[in-house]
């Protein structure tokens, strides 16, 4: 089946791209006057060590998840489910300044299901890390497929 363009896509459904545009906007303008605002916050280190588990649902991911945690002493984050290009703690509470300073972690984990190395390693979301994670002291990368 051939994939319809986006435009087709945009005419069927102006609402849904309006809305996606405002959303895009919003997360743009708080990215900003978080970087203005807490360029102290952000070049600490919060995450002394983070690992990003990348794997297809059904493979097996939790039950590594599960062992790394299990290694690990002190506390540990573990974030879940991650959608690629969008700020992890914004996915995960409503309101992201109550979320800022970072809480220190010991070891941070974060899981990403059903996206290709391309999307995960894409340069604007990795150029946002900091921002979006916390700066971490150590980063490993778990591949599971």
């Amino acid at each position: 089946m051939v994939q319809k363009s986006l435009i087709v896509k945009a005419l069927k459904s102006p609402n849904k791209i309006l809305a996606q545009g405002q959303h895009f906007f919003k997360d743009n303008l708080k990215d900003f006057i978080i970087i203005i605002t807490h360029k102290d916050i952000l070049s600490k280190i919060v995450n002394q060590k983070e690992i990003r588990v990348v794997g297809m649902r059904r493979t097996g991911n939790h039950a590594i998840i599960n062992w790394i945690k299990n290694q690990e002493i002190g506390n540990i984050k573990f974030l879940n489910d991650l959608k690629v290009n969008r700020n992890a703690l914004r996915q995960s509470y409503e309101n992201l300044r109550d979320n800022y300073p970072f809480v220190n972690q010991d070891c941070l984990i974060r899981s990403y299901e059903d996206y290709s190395l391309q999307e995960i390693a894409n340069w604007i979301f990795e150029s946002k890390h900091d921002l979006y994670s916390g700066r971490s002291g150590t980063r490993y990368n778990v591949l599971n497929y």
